[in-house]
């Protein structure tokens, strides 16, 4: 790889117009926007302490080396050293001097390694300064490691001045670069010239190369707050940085290792204890697990570097010397950062003790253990591995559900539904295996309703979503016990649901978790209506609530469900149980009838086939009041649902009895509430009673019949109908029976011509209970009319 490189200096000469400071040259290549970003990171200013004309003694033992690490917005990295030389080309005083090496991909080494290295140069020839056309500096094929910072050196820096007080540097700088993704401030600290470059060797070499190459920094910086290194030292008492203004302590994480003044941080990286013991005790301890922790796809330093070591540990010394804490770190690592070899590794340590595991875990290493050995799987391609995954984690839900009752079924369910997700279709085929779902029978023979209720909704949503992704022709049918392939799934869900029927408030939640699913939801609500009530009407009066409750406040859901269950066998009497049941909860029953017809038997015609005689027998017998001849229904009422019966075809699937029953009610309302009837109504009804032979003990509807006949045609049109009415009208009451003949008899008598007419009236009117009402009526019309009073013809 071609390194390509800058030289900023004050010069006579340089890419610039004139002369001062500049970039003096560069490498072909480095493009201008590209020069122009280094030049912001060349800039040199000695501590305000230092000498202003410095001895070349003073310069090369009291000014600060300024080694910088810096990434370009262009991808390039850059590894510079900024020199204070002094003198420059006029004699002036303030020069410094910045050689920048450019590298178009990372390093192979570490850039704290290239620390005093003899490729960097202090100083301009005497050709380049009087040079009278500058030349593109070289590309370099090769440079030296500059052998003053690597992993011996630092670990004898620390042995010989203090473990203590430098170990505890080291750690409060490590922590602060693993916390610096989650927090973003850059790292301030000051101290003495010499420890700088080895506290940041440390804390470069403690890391992959991969990583290290993410974190700048410079050994010597006048003014942080103009840079954008991330870890920057500074000279605590001539820089331009203030120590102790609280501003800067809140922008950055600051440390004063010289005077030992810092912010509290809190150690809790077992990561940065581990390197702390590579440098100062071995680095055989340490230096194996940063080999480890680069086959992995880590990329990015964070927390998540201490459940690498816990994997390491786990991996290096067994599963037996690990807590359950430190086994879910491990493999919640192995599953979010990929390595082949690590994968072997764990398994390894796993597989002999999954099924002890699986009796001893909680929710959390349920899932990370199920979930890496999937991901195992994946990547190995090893159906074996698969296989493994399932049994472990079934078997880790049944410990749960049965073991760990502190954990709810929602909590299990969501962990079941997480699992689930990662691929559904190949779930659901090994839930539903014909072998387990027989084993779920067998345990549920003594199972406590908590395991029946999580069973059921786990398993019946695994239907749901197998039925979903199959064929036609592959569904399993919920409560289908005829084909061989539901047997045992029919069988698991009613053992379930024998369980259940005892704890209504299990079953109502069942029903509030398949409630958005109507299909289901229907099935479920039918098979207990249809198979688990029996004689204890609690679970009926349940089901209804639920759907009543419901239908409430989302009319839309409750018409579809009512969809699905008239579909459904059984349907139709569930339906009819809920309209009994809100029938009976109306304090004002007008027009319910009428009204239900047009929401519910307008849309469910198979529904109104079937239970519509039973509706409305059941809204008659309900509106009845104690008195047998008299209800709440009006003869508006009446009309329209008499309408709706002949509108919508319904007299075939009623019997004779029971239209008579309902028509006798209707004449009764006419007879009691002396009310008036639409002519076409009544002439359906005549029709109607005709056609089915119906004979009433009022006959009300013939009589009004022939009282509207005489109206329109006079006394001959109405002789036949005279003939045929038989009418009770003891059945009217008095006071009915009075007010007919007070108006059918005025309007028929002036036809009248002899005694023959007179008897017939007589005959198809006359009641011997109340004979004298008869004649009075009688003779008081016929005086009105021989004293020539008008009498009105209707």
């Amino acid at each position: 790889m071609k390194i390509q490189q800058l030289l900023y200096t004050s010069c006579k000469k340089g890419l610039s117009s004139g002369a001062g400071f500049q970039t003096y040259s560069m490498s072909k290549g480095i493009t201008e926007e590209e020069r122009k970003e280094i030049e912001t990171y060349c800039v040199y200013i000695p501590p305000d302490n230092l000498p202003t004309q410095p001895t070349e003694e003073e310069i090369e033992k009291i000014f600060p080396l300024s080694f910088s690490y810096f990434i370009l917005k262009s991808g390039k990295y850059c590894i510079s050293q900024g020199k204070y030389i002094g003198r420059d080309y006029s004699g002036r005083y303030g020069n410094y001097i910045c050689h920048v090496l450019i590298f178009d991909k990372p390093c192979d080494f570490y850039p704290i390694e290239l620390y005093k290295s003899i490729s960097f140069r202090d100083s301009l020839t005497l050709e380049e300064q009087n040079a009278p056309c500058v030349e593109y500096l070289p590309e370099l094929d090769h440079i030296h490691l500059g052998n003053a910072i690597h992993f011996d050196s630092i670990s004898k820096f620390f042995k010989e001045n203090g473990i203590g007080k430098k170990s505890k540097n080291f750690r409060e700088l490590m922590q602060s670069i693993i916390d610096f993704n989650n927090i973003g401030k850059k790292i301030v600290f000051f101290d003495s010239a010499s420890s700088i470059p080895y506290l940041i060797g440390a804390v470069e070499l403690s890391l992959p190369k991969k990583l290290s190459m993410q974190f700048t920094f410079t050994t010597y910086t006048y003014n942080p707050e103009d840079t954008n290194y991330l870890l920057c030292a500074v000279d605590g008492r001539g820089s331009k940085f203030n120590f102790n203004v609280g501003q800067n302590i809140y922008k950055c994480n600051v440390f004063n290792f010289l005077e030992d003044r810092n912010k509290n941080v809190k150690f809790n990286s077992n990561f940065s204890k581990l390197a702390e013991i590579g440098f100062t005790v071995s680095k055989e301890i340490f230096l194996p697990f940063i080999d480890f922790l680069t086959q992995f796809e880590y990329n990015k330093l964070d927390e998540d570097i201490d459940d690498c070591l816990c994997l390491y540990n786990m991996v290096k010394k067994g599963l037996a010397k690990s807590d359950v804490e430190s086994v879910k770190k491990a493999v919640s690592f192995a599953i979010n950062y990929k390595s082949i070899e690590a994968y072997k590794q764990l398994f390894f340590e796993l597989q002999p003790n999954l099924e002890k595991i699986s009796t001893e875990v909680d929710v959390e290493l349920t899932e990370i253990i199920t979930k890496f050995l999937l991901k195992m799987s994946k990547e190995t391609g090893c159906i074996e591995h698969r296989k493994i995954a399932y049994e472990f984690f079934f078997n880790s839900i049944h410990y749960l559900i049965v073991d760990a009752e502190e954990i709810s079924i929602s909590t299990i369910l969501n962990l079941y539904e997480n699992i689930r997700g990662l691929n559904d279709e190949e779930f659901v085929k090994k839930s539903l295996e014909e072998g387990r779902i027989k084993a779920l029978i067998t345990y549920m023979e003594g199972a406590k309703p908590r395991h029946a209720k999580f069973y059921f909704e786990a398993v019946l949503c695994d239907v749901k979503i197998f039925n979903k992704n199959s064929v036609e022709g592959q569904l399993f049918k919920l409560f289908d016990s005829q084909r061989e392939e539901n047997k045992a799934l029919t069988i698991f869900l009613y053992k379930c649901l024998g369980i259940l029927r005892k704890y209504p408030d299990y079953v109502r939640d069942i029903l509030n978790f398949f409630k958005d699913d109507y299909e289901y939801c229907t099935k479920i609500i039918l098979t207990i209506y249809c198979k688990c009530i029996d004689k204890d009407n609690i679970l009926k009066e349940l089901l209804i609530d639920f759907i009543v409750e419901e239908g409430k406040e989302k009319e839309n859901w409750k018409n579809r469900m009512y969809f699905y269950i008239s579909k459904d066998t059984g349907g139709s009497d569930f339906l009819l149980s809920i309209y009994a049941f809100e029938l009976s909860k109306r304090l004002s029953k007008e027009k319910f009838f009428v009204n239900y017809c047009n929401k519910v038997f307008n849309t469910l015609e198979n529904y109104r086939k079937e239970k519509f005689k039973e509706a409305l027998n059941l809204y008659l017998n309900y509106c009845k009041n104690d008195d047998m001849y008299s209800d709440d229904i009006t003869l508006e009422e009446y009309e329209a649902i008499l309408n709706y019966i002949i509108d919508n075809s319904l007299l075939k699937y009623m019997d004779k009895a029971f239209i008579k029953k309902v028509i006798s009610m209707l004449e009764n309302k006419i007879n009691n509430d002396n009310e008036k009837i639409d002519d076409y109504t009544l002439k359906k009804l005549f029709n109607m009673k005709k056609h089915y032979k119906i004979k009433t003990s009022c006959s009300i509807i013939e009589l009004l019949c022939i009282g509207k006949e005489l109206e329109k045609y006079g006394f001959i049109q109405c002789v036949d109908l005279l003939k045929n009415v038989k009418c009770d009208y003891k059945e009217m009451g008095r006071d009915n029976y009075e007010r007919y003949l007070k108006w059918f008899l005025p309007n028929i008598c002036v036809y009248l011509k002899d005694d023959v007419d007179h008897g017939k009236v007589k005959k198809a009117l006359y009641c011997t209970e109340y004979g004298e009402v008869y004649f009075e009526q009688c003779i008081k019309v016929i005086k009105e009319i021989v004293l020539g009073k008008n009498i009105k013809i209707y």
